[in-house]
């Protein structure tokens, strides 16, 4: 039972990380190469440097995007495997930091709530047969609206988090900063209704 639990796990991993790859690339800008670059070597350096922080900072946006995520697919994991429910604080992604505040809170909350439904969602993958990801999620969800349904609540509980965390860490809510959640929700909505539409045309 472990066994197939953790080839689930696998294969629900692997797909969130390929889906905030595909969302990362989506929404971070790739500095674009001009014919300047090559007449004047100098920026073309410049260029090398931009790509760099480019792909350092997708794998920073790919990093945060799947942290929740993948936290609540071991929680669901070892809840499959134990029997027993995890507390609010396993289930808390703050619990070891010492910041406070009501927005903090407010922060914590909304990710509790993100959580919770994620570990419902994994709990109901990580318990089905399938050999890939889009049959895990058929044998689950049945059919393409329940999907989208749970696509549509998951997308809701994004949001709500972002909007928690612009509004506690002042130093984050910047122009840059809401145009990147704003791409962030758009995109996901757009890679998640493309996804449900090719996992149920079968």
């Amino acid at each position: 039972m472990n066994q197939e639990l953790d080839q689930r796990a696998t294969i629900i991993r692997v797909y969130e990380e390929q889906f905030a790859q595909s969302l990362a690339s989506s929404v971070i800008q790739k500095p674009r190469l001009t014919v300047w670059m090559f007449l004047v070597p100098i920026l073309f350096i410049y260029h090398a440097n931009q790509i760099k922080r480019f792909k350092e900072n997708l794998n920073n946006f790919q990093q945060g995007f799947t942290r929740t995520k993948l936290h609540a697919l071991n929680l669901a994991r070892e809840e499959l495997a134990s029997g027993q429910r995890k507390q609010e604080k396993e289930m808390d992604l703050f619990a070891d930091y010492h910041v406070d505040g009501p927005n903090v809170q407010e922060v914590r909350n909304r990710q509790l709530d993100e959580v919770r439904l994620l570990i419902r969602h994994y709990k109901g993958l990580l318990s089905r047969s399938g050999r890939d990801y889009p049959e895990l999620v058929r044998a689950a969800y049945k059919t393409r609206h329940d999907f989208k349904k749970f696509l549509q609540k998951l997308g809701q509980a994004e949001m709500e988090v972002s909007r928690a965390a612009l509004k506690a860490f002042h130093d984050a809510d910047t122009d840059e900063s809401r145009r990147v959640v704003s791409e962030m929700e758009r995109h996901a909505a757009i890679l998640r209704n493309e996804e449900a539409e090719s996992i149920f045309n079968v």
